[in-house]
């Protein structure tokens, strides 16, 4: 077995046993962009969960796992289809020996392409995004369709039900249920919010985003 696999499934192992938390943040709703309007997006998000020690055999309790940055931005082709693309940084403090070499896991960073199909207009979409965790050999895919669901009843405030599933692909398929619930606060929901959030999946997150929507005229 390749070394790169060996230390893909092991990063598996690590984000499965609780050394470090995968994303599950989202900071967006149900609302599709208009046609060729532009979406950018920053986050924080703080990560909250049990870790095991292997050597000890028990629980080290709940510890703060990781403190992600990230950075989206997101196209409407039409109103009925958005593309979008993201990166995250995550701050870990996992660590293994192989090989007789350290590895860190303390600069995992994550990729990602998305697409959101509308199911019924500004209230309920589908997320169809393709990502990887890569560091140093690393390389770690997941799929992880989500149900977005608005609730709106203003353009100042709205309240966001996420459930989705982490599928993470190495030598087998590791699933990993979750759910993010999220606000939207602005003065103008379409132009742009902030988006306080949390979120469970085995571990705990809450975090900030905020979003500002252009339109870019056809010419």
């Amino acid at each position: 077995m390749k070394r790169s696999t060996i230390l893909t499934n092991l990063a598996l192992l690590f984000l499965v046993s609780g050394c470090f938390a995968p994303l599950n943040s989202i900071y967006d709703n149900a609302k599709l962009l208009d046609k060729n309007e532009i979406r950018f997006n920053g986050n924080y998000s703080r990560y909250y969960g049990s870790t095991f020690s292997w050597a000890g055999g028990t629980s080290e309790g709940l510890v703060n796992l990781n403190d992600n940055l990230g950075l989206s931005i997101g196209y409407g082709f039409s109103e009925k289809f958005n593309f979008s693309f993201r990166y995250e940084h995550l701050n870990t403090k996992a660590s293994f020996e192989l090989f007789s070499e350290e590895y860190s896991l303390s600069n995992l960073n994550y990729f990602e392409v998305a697409s959101k199909l509308n199911l019924k207009k500004d209230k309920m979409a589908l997320g169809l995004p393709l990502g990887i965790y890569f560091n140093d050999g690393i390389f770690l895919w997941s799929f992880d369709p989500r149900l977005f669901v608005t609730f709106r009843n203003s353009n100042k405030f709205e309240v966001n039900v996420i459930p989705k599933t982490h599928l993470f692909i190495s030598d087998g398929v590791s699933v990993i249920p979750g759910v993010s619930i999220g606000l939207g606060l602005s003065d103008n929901l379409d132009s742009w919010a902030v988006r306080p959030e949390l979120g469970v999946d085995g571990n705990v997150y809450f975090g900030i985003g905020l979003n500002f929507n252009f339109k870019n005229k056809e010419r």
